[in-house]
């Protein structure tokens, strides 16, 4: 397929201009002063990694969750080497609606993983629970620029954020995990 004259002018235009918009675009944001603007590196944090209430939207219903998959390989002191795939999901749900009988607002939190072996055998586990809205910040960050999620039982954590990397610890009945994660992708996902 050949590219006529006319649309090669155009094309280079068009790309001057985006390459001209982007450099201003950055530009501006490296010399913001608000308050409300923190620089890392020269790049703004970002808040989408941090927790939600449902106020913060307006809705009657809210959830989120944090997801992290790997696939690696155990090795044991005798050299022998297995291959062993999982998923671990922490989440957090809100709504006006989940109250008890004195009407306290309630959260929902839920977290639960999957263990895949080598030899074709699979694991799955879950745990729940109800807490008061009221201590949420306990166990969610709030607005923060960065995941940092504990559940309840103390025994489940989630922290740090796609720039830092991130640090899962999770033990729930026959598995343990303490799990360093560094990213080498950009975030893909607003």
């Amino acid at each position: 397929m050949r590219i006529g004259k006319d649309t090669k002018i155009g094309l280079g235009i068009f790309l001057g201009i985006l390459y001209i918009l982007i450099h201003l675009s950055v530009a501006a944001s490296a010399m913001a002063t608000s308050d409300e603007t923190v620089l890392v590196q020269g790049i703004e944090k970002d808040y989408t990694e941090g927790g939600y209430l449902d106020t913060d939207f307006a809705t009657n219903m809210m959830a989120e969750w944090w997801y992290l998959n790997g696939d690696t390989k155990l090795v044991a002191d005798d050299g022998e080497e297995r291959s062993f795939g999982f998923f671990v999901v922490l989440a957090h749900q809100e709504s006006p609606i989940m109250v008890t009988s004195d009407g306290t607002q309630l959260s929902y939190m839920l977290t639960f993983y999957g263990l895949y072996y080598d030899n074709d055998t699979s694991f799955f586990n879950k745990v729940d629970t109800y807490i008061p809205n009221a201590l949420l910040s306990n166990y969610v960050g709030i607005h923060t620029p960065y995941v940092d999620y504990t559940f309840p039982d103390g025994m489940k954590s989630y922290n740090g954020s796609q720039s830092q990397g991130y640090e899962l610890n999770y033990t729930h009945e026959d598995v343990e995990m303490n799990l360093l994660f560094q990213t080498n992708a950009s975030k893909t996902v607003d």
